[in-house]
């Protein structure tokens, strides 16, 4: 009985740390003058979860400790892919379409 009490204690803590997650944040902006976009859409690249920017062009997105890269996109502008890298803020800058 000790040794199951044992097995389901080590169980449960490989899956809460698994399970840690980290904030990050940081502003996207047009490359080009440098003013913030408002309603970019930022997303864990491989899952569905992400945000947008607020009007100032600023974000907040919890991540797993093993994401890696974020997709950054928005109408107008060319699609961005951000490694993390274990930062915690990434401000983003954004070339308009060429199309």
């Amino acid at each position: 009985m000790k040794s199951k009490l044992l097995l389901l204690f080590f169980l449960l803590i490989g899956a809460l740390a698994g399970a840690q997650t980290r904030d990050v944040s940081g502003v996207v902006t047009d490359k080009s003058d440098g003013s913030a976009i408002a309603g970019a859409n930022i997303t864990i690249k491989g899952t569905s979860a992400g945000t947008a920017t607020d009007v100032n062009g600023k974000f907040n997105l919890k991540v797993a400790n093993d994401a890696t890269t974020l997709i950054v996109s928005f109408i107008g502008y060319e699609t961005q892919e951000v490694i993390i890298n274990g930062q915690s803020t990434i401000n983003i800058n954004l070339d308009e379409s060429s199309s």
